[in-house]
């Protein structure tokens, strides 16, 4: 048994030596050698339909990477729109508190306005019913955009008695702010 194994293992050997030697010398290569091994396995039919599937195998595997690659670049262009929808959807909000913050603002400003017409309306009917002089030595003391005011809603006859009760300076800068006022509106 010994003999037979030593024997075997020799033919191995002399045999690779061969096929190396013939490889080197350039008769006979490794690449022909699998040449002809892969012609003569392709008369096999179960060999040859192997061979086909190897080779199919291979092509949907190149197919699968394409797509893979494929969804991968889709997926980040993805994740990169949902972060901009994110972020306009965040602006979007905070626009709307502030509209939400400005509409309050004004609504106030409307009503602190109409509140303080009202009360002009309220003093200008004092001040109409007054005596001019009482009421000139009022509203030179007032704030003149406040005189002004009360003037422009005083009929035009009593403004003039009282502007001609006041001292004529303060006379002459209220009547500069109601002209002013009125070419305003």
């Amino acid at each position: 048994m010994k003999k037979l194994l030593l024997g075997l293992i020799l033919l191995i050997l002399f045999a690779g030596a061969t096929l190396f030697l013939l490889n080197v010398s350039g008769v006979y290569t490794f690449d022909q050698l699998q040449e002809q091994l892969l012609t003569q396995a392709k008369k096999w039919p179960v060999v040859n339909e192997y061979i086909g599937l190897k080779k199919e195998n291979e092509e949907f595997q190149k197919q699968i990477t394409e797509l893979e690659n494929k969804l991968s670049t889709s997926q980040d262009k993805n994740t990169q729109l949902n972060t901009q929808l994110q972020s306009k959807d965040e602006q979007i909000a905070n626009l709307k508190e502030q509209v939400a913050n400005l509409e309050s603002q004004l609504a106030t400003r409307e009503q602190n306005e109409e509140e303080y017409q009202a009360k002009v309306k309220k003093l200008a009917n004092i001040y109409n019913e007054m005596e001019a002089a009482r009421a000139a030595d009022v509203l030179a003391n007032l704030e003149t955009e406040l005189t002004v005011d009360i003037l422009n809603e005083i009929d035009n006859d009593v403004a003039a008695e009282i502007l001609n009760q006041m001292p004529t300076e303060v006379a002459v800068e209220i009547s500069n702010q109601v002209t002013t006022s009125r070419s305003d509106e």
